[in-house]
């Protein structure tokens, strides 16, 4: 038995390795808030456009969400997250992308692409929501 605090034994602590998951969240995340903030600042100043109400809106949430799904992702190394964030990432680009093409050159990305970035963004959040109950079931 120890006679002193230095010699106590030491306290098994659990280390939580963001890495990655964390990386791309970020990563996803940043690159959705600048642009949500340049079409925010360009539907306030310069075109007043619906087009970039709904660009700005949309990616300024899938944003903040990006963030918490990379920190759920690196706390649980979850590959259900991983992949609703690829798929979140692909809808919004296309459904977006369509919104900004429409706008700035007057022709659509092509055929069903907003709603093909659509679906995948109801795929990529349904994703999320069975990694969550997954992770709940499994305790």
């Amino acid at each position: 038995m120890p006679d002193s605090a230095s010699e106590a034994a030491p306290v098994h602590q659990p280390r939580i390795r963001l890495g990655q998951g964390l990386g791309l969240g970020l990563a996803l995340g940043g690159f959705c808030g600048v642009i949500a903030i340049l079409t925010s600042a360009a539907s306030s100043h310069a075109v007043d456009n619906q087009y970039l109400g709904i660009i700005s809106q949309i990616t300024m949430m899938h944003a903040a969400a990006f963030v918490g799904l990379g920190v759920a992702h690196g706390i649980t190394g979850s590959k259900g997250i991983a992949f609703a964030m690829l798929l979140l990432f692909a809808g919004v680009g296309l459904f977006c992308g369509d919104l900004a093409q429409r706008l700035f050159v007057g022709e659509k990305l092509f055929d069903f692409a907003a709603p093909t970035g659509g679906m995948l963004m109801i795929l990529g959040w349904l994703f999320v929501f069975l990694s969550g109950l997954n992770r709940m079931m499994r305790g």
